[in-house]
This record gives structure tokens, sequence and C-alpha cells, in this order.
């Protein structure tokens, strides 16, 4: 009832603001509200009847016409945050006979602080690709996770044929015949596995000069993200770099994803990730926008 109580009254306004044009101050509100009922939700154990608020109400039919909130709940592969939701974020824009709203609310969604922090994700991942380009020759490059392996088309080192292999590593088959569609000209290898295979030693780990994986711990416990963490950073090269990614615990739109989208992470704090393995040299950051913590692990 404490939830129904404290959410009702904002969702009435949202519906209100939505359907006169103030699309994006009310999502941004949404997804700061919200996030604060989340957590506490959270911690009562009660998320189920948070989702039941947020999937009850009738803003919650208004919502689904945005096509990225849409396709995060229905989950068409099996899973939310697929490469397809990513290329909305990247570059939009949603698909042909989207509602006015739902153009709307997909503008909102897709460019809010998460957005920014996911665009932000693979512009960083393809300047560190052109960086360690510019220190070893032919550069072997594992993506673990890849999507639309999209980083790499921004990668100047890549365009140029400055790098090696890349090994594109997903569990979605239909992600990787994308990226064999597109980057069939360069030398990128396309491996079909899972976190499961990697760890039982089914798939190897190739030897690379740099190896990141920028979404998968967002669904891992701890106890696979350790043992992820360890079998990644044993098939770096010497003088070569392991880059973890995972939403962070404070993120903007945790509150919005996991009530409307039924799309619940493994959200960290940044010094969490300190604790998943041990290096020459280790680090943690945060993206400009905070909602994106890394782990980045060295071997010299």
């Amino acid at each position: 009832m404490w939830i129904d109580n404290s959410l009702h009254p904002l969702f009435d306004e949202a519906i209100s603001q939505i359907q006169s044009g103030g699309t994006f101050a009310i999502i941004d509100k949404l997804c700061r509200e919200l996030s604060a009922v989340r957590d506490a939700a959270h911690l009562a154990a009660e998320i189920p009847e948070f989702r039941r608020t947020c999937q009850s109400h009738p803003i919650w039919q208004l919502l689904m016409e945005d096509p990225y909130t849409r396709r995060a709940f229905e989950k068409p592969r099996g899973y939310a945050g697929d490469a397809v939701m990513l290329d909305f974020v990247y570059s939009g824009p949603p698909p042909e006979g989207t509602s006015e709203i739902g153009n709307r609310v997909f503008d909102a969604t897709t460019r809010l602080p998460n957005g920014q922090s996911v665009i932000w994700r693979r512009d960083y991942v393809a300047r560190a690709i052109d960086e360690i380009a510019s220190t070893v020759e032919q550069p072997v490059i594992t993506s673990i996770a890849c999507g639309h392996l999209r980083e790499c088309q921004d990668s100047k080192a890549v365009c140029d044929g400055r790098v090696g292999t890349i090994y594109a590593i997903d569990q979605d088959a239909e992600s990787l015949k994308v990226v064999q569609a597109e980057q069939s000209k360069r030398s990128v290898v396309t491996i079909v596995g899972n976190v499961l295979e990697i760890i039982s030693g089914e798939i190897p780990v190739p030897q690379s000069d740099f190896i990141y994986s920028m979404g998968l711990y967002d669904y891992l416990p701890d106890s696979l993200a350790e043992r992820l963490t360890r079998i990644l950073f044993a098939s770096v090269k010497n003088g070569g770099t392991l880059l973890i990614g995972n939403f962070t615990t404070t993120s903007h739109g945790r509150g919005y994803m996991d009530g409307f989208m039924d799309w619940s992470l493994a959200y960290r704090k940044a010094s969490s990730l300190l604790e998943f393995g041990e290096a020459e040299s280790k680090r943690v950051f945060t993206d400009p926008h905070g909602n994106v913590a890394y782990l980045e692990l060295k071997r010299f």
C-alpha cells in the first residue's frame, strides 16, 4: 500500500505532462523518484509489489508506446538490453509507425543520463582500442558479450587496418550475424558462447592485448563475476589491459527500468569492482554521468 500511495500521484502527473508535451522533464522526474522508491522496495524485499504498482497503472500503457521501453519488457531475444536496444540509444530513430507519444518518450528514455553513459562507454572503448594500437602493432582484441561491436566501427585504428584479429564473443547469434554482415572486411572472428561456457573452458578466451566486457557484468552474481575476471585476466598478454563495465547502485534509470521495463541489473559500487581481480596495476573509475563504473586491470 505504501508503494501505491507513493507512486500514484506521480504517475497521474506523468500522464498529464506526457499528453501535454512535457515528456522529457517528466520522464527524468520519473527516473529520479522511482529510483528512490525502488531502492526502498528492494531493502524491504518488495520489488514484486513495486513492479505491480508500476505496471497496473494507466501510465504503463502509455509508456509501452515507446519501442525502447516495450522491447525491454517484452524481451524478444529472452533478455533486456540486447544489441537492438543499444542501437536505439546510439543512433535511433525509433521504428517506423511509432506513435507521437512513443517518439517523445523514446527521445527521453534513450537520451537521459543512462543513455548518455551507454554512448560514453562505446566511445571510451573505441578510444582505448586506438590507444593500444598506437603502442602495439596489430593488437589482438577480444570483446565479451560484444553485441553489434559498434565501438570497433568507431575506432580509427580499426577502420585504418591497424588492429589485428578482433574476437567477438556473444551468446546472441542474431547479434553476431549483424557483426558478420557489417564488419566482414575486418579481421573479426565471431564466436557464439555464454559466460558459463567461458568459465568451464569450453570456449577458450584468446590471448589478447585488450579484453573488455561492457554489459555482461550487469547480470552476474559476485561469484561468477570473480571467476570470469580471473579467467579473462589470465588471457591478457604482457602489457595488455582488461576493462570491465558495470552499472552503479546510483544509476539514474534504475527505478524506471525495474518498474516499467522489468529490467533488473546487478548494480555495484565502483569500489566493489576492486574485489573481482588482482593485477600489477588496477584502478576503478566512473563515467562523467555517474552511471557506469569501470575496473581496469593491466599486466606488465
